[in-house]
């Protein structure tokens, strides 16, 4: 029977479904492009927390990543002082006069935002634009000041508006249950910021606050930490810290699902060469040279336990201590056999 046959209701029922399917595969690629963002995200969280020697470098480092992450122009990190002020340990793009207005804020005696979002008190005009996560955002800023009354208009500096920034957004930073800062983007372009942007940085920004405890005095291991363990957890793939004479130390659970190991006992203490069928000189020299304190990328392809060629595209990260000592590797590798060109 030809389709014109059909009757009209049938017709309009497979149309139904047809759509139905194309919205699911829509659905379907859109978790997959976020699933794929949040890796990339916490794979470079963890090559900034193994490499960063300093809390300015660490911050100068996570102060880009959240610009680039939200294809915002401006962007900064405000950390709390001993002084109650909440000043930009580091940002991008602010012009001067913008800073010398802005820097200073104190939780004692400022209104705005930022002091809001930081001390977690938001207030009337606050609530229908903030995430249950206490982050503050705004798609278009003017429109907002529009909508407020003279008192509630009272309660923001308006330096960021006067200024032309259209998308703005505050997430907290916290540690232990206490807001140590914040991360503040804007843009002069409105629509920039979204719900779903605002929930992704809320999740970096909890990674951003713990790797800020390396910088607290204490000897980092890395692969011991609680919250690299979870950032390593968090990737779909192979993440594993190893020793400066190239033994793994640690692997995280998509490195033993890819390579079919059923055993994560019979992994420690292996050395990353023992499966690799092409390219060992090259794996033996890079981790000598990360040892050295250089970072290397590199392709080689693997055998896994049950004899299937496996082709990576790796990066071998010196994992360093606040003093400059180097005690492990960090190594995070992607599975790129299926590439086109990849044989």
């Amino acid at each position: 029977m030809k389709d014109r046959d059909k009757p009209r209701d049938e017709l309009l029922a497979e149309l139904v479904k047809f759509r139905q399917k194309v919205k699911e595969l829509e659905e379907s690629r859109t978790l997959l492009k976020d699933n794929e963002r949040y890796i990339q995200a916490a794979n470079a969280l963890l090559r900034l927390y193994a490499g960063a020697v300093s809390r300015r470098e660490y911050l100068g480092a996570a102060v880009k990543l959240a610009s680039i992450w939200s294809d915002c122009r401006y962007a900064g990190i405000r950390i709390l002082n001993h002084k109650g002020e909440i000043p930009y340990e580091s940002y991008l793009g602010f012009s001067r006069e913008f800073w010398e207005a802005e820097n200073w804020l104190s939780i004692h005696k400022d209104q705005c935002a930022c002091v809001r979002v930081f001390m977690r008190k938001p207030e009337s005009q606050d609530i229908s634009v903030m995430t249950r996560g206490g982050s503050f955002y705004l798609d278009n800023s003017v429109k907002f000041l529009q909508s407020l009354t003279e008192e509630q208009r009272a309660r923001f500096r308006g330096v960021c508006i006067k200024c032309g920034f259209k998308s703005i957004a505050i997430i907290p930073i916290g540690v232990k249950g206490k807001i140590i800062g914040v991360i503040h983007i804007a843009d002069k372009k409105g629509g920039k910021v979204t719900l779903p942007l605002v929930e992704f940085l809320e999740l970096m920004a909890f990674h951003m606050g713990q790797g800020i405890h390396k910088f607290s005095g204490e000897k980092a291991e890395g692969w011991s930490e609680p919250h690299v363990r979870l950032l390593m957890e968090s990737s779909q793939d192979v993440i594993s810290f190893i020793s400066l004479k190239g033994k793994y130390l640690s692997m995280n659970t998509a490195g033993y699902l890819l390579n079919r190991i059923e055993d994560p006992a019979t992994v420690i203490g292996e050395k990353v060469t023992a499966n690799i069928a092409d390219n060992q000189k090259e794996v033996e020299e890079a981790v000598r040279r990360a040892a050295a304190g250089q970072e290397v990328s590199l392709r080689y392809k693997s055998v896994d336990r049950c004899g299937r060629g496996i082709w990576w595209e790796s990066r071998f990260t010196p994992f360093r201590r606040i003093d400059g000592s180097i005690p492990s590797i960090l190594s995070i590798s992607k599975d790129i056999t299926a590439r086109q060109g990849v044989k």
